[in-house]
């Protein structure tokens, strides 16, 4: 069963380690949800959608962005048996921004943000220009706790984790110009998450950015604007960079081609490493509906 109302990004997730189901992914315009609007209908506890919605309009109020831009943000949710285990909503936080240490002291009081996750940004990245780093999106759990950030950087310390699982394959995959690279920081656990989607737009459609807020109705009011995607060439480009990568077995390539239902079975990978720079486990996100268009082989 969706956990939104409509399903323009829908994923199940699997550990590559074990085969096991984890739970399931779901994205849409958080104008299309109850977070903005009450008439769509969620399992969202009060609590959650009041932590939702101050992570979705800190970029307005304190960045000087437009309103437009705050309708176009996604929200997130990631769940198993109808219990929400973890959300988010996308940003756009510059680092530099918080580089200021007013700034900063803010920002941490408003999304709860932890030392140690900014330590570890400070680490992992490096920049030359005010925006190399952003925070594009911020995670809470089930409790309403902010638990981390994802991260897009230009530019990595080479330093940081050096001849580790961590540099080798973020070497290689940063050599792939058709894919997009995030990074996950967590303060709940000692783990980094290295985030792969392929780099033209996932979705064929967007959320025009030039909404007024009357706007916010119902989903069919929306004009939607067609994008290019090339989606027969996803699956195979994501196997061959699995593959040049060496780092799984013949067992669980095989296990992973059984997952695919169709011909043009999307998935993306997640690679979740170690503090030490090891690799834990592989994720794999199955997509299990696109553009409103549903394909699973079984009820999510």
């Amino acid at each position: 069963m969706a956990f939104f109302q409509e399903e323009i990004d829908t994923c199940k997730l699997y550990s590559m380690n074990t085969g096991e189901y984890l739970c399931t992914y779901e994205r849409m315009w958080a104008a299309c949800t109850s977070i903005v609007d009450a008439k769509y209908s969620s399992p969202f506890t009060d609590e959650m959608k009041s932590k939702l919605t101050e992570y979705l309009l800190y970029n307005d109020d304190q960045l000087g962005l437009d309103e437009s831009a705050t309708l176009a943000r996604y929200a997130e949710v990631w769940h198993k048996d109808n219990v929400v285990e973890k959300a988010a909503i996308t940003t756009e936080i510059p680092f530099t921004y918080l580089s200021d240490g007013r700034n900063y002291f803010k920002t941490k009081k408003a999304l709860a943000l932890v030392d140690e996750t900014m330590q570890v940004c400070t680490s992992m990245f490096a920049w030359n220009s005010p925006t190399d780093v952003y925070f594009d999106k911020i995670y809470c759990d089930q409790d309403c706790n902010t638990i981390g950030l994802s991260v897009s950087p230009t530019v990595l310390n080479p330093e940081y984790l050096a001849d580790t699982h961590y540099s080798r394959i973020n070497e290689q995959l940063r050599k792939k110009s058709f894919i997009y690279l995030d990074y996950d920081i967590y303060s709940d656990r000692e783990e980094i998450v290295l985030t792969t989607r392929v780099r033209w737009h996932p979705q064929q459609y967007e959320m025009q950015r030039n909404l007024n807020v009357d706007a916010i109705t119902e989903m069919g009011d929306f004009k939607f604007a067609q994008k290019d995607h090339i989606n027969d060439r996803h699956r195979s480009m994501m196997l061959n960079v699995i593959r040049s990568l060496d780092i799984i077995t013949d067992e669980q390539e095989e296990w992973l081609l059984n997952l695919f239902d169709h011909d043009e079975q999307e998935f993306d990978l997640d690679y979740v490493f170690n503090k030490d720079g090891s690799l834990k486990d592989i994720i794999v996100l199955k997509r299990e509906a696109r553009d409103f268009q549903i394909w699973r082989s079984e009820p999510s």
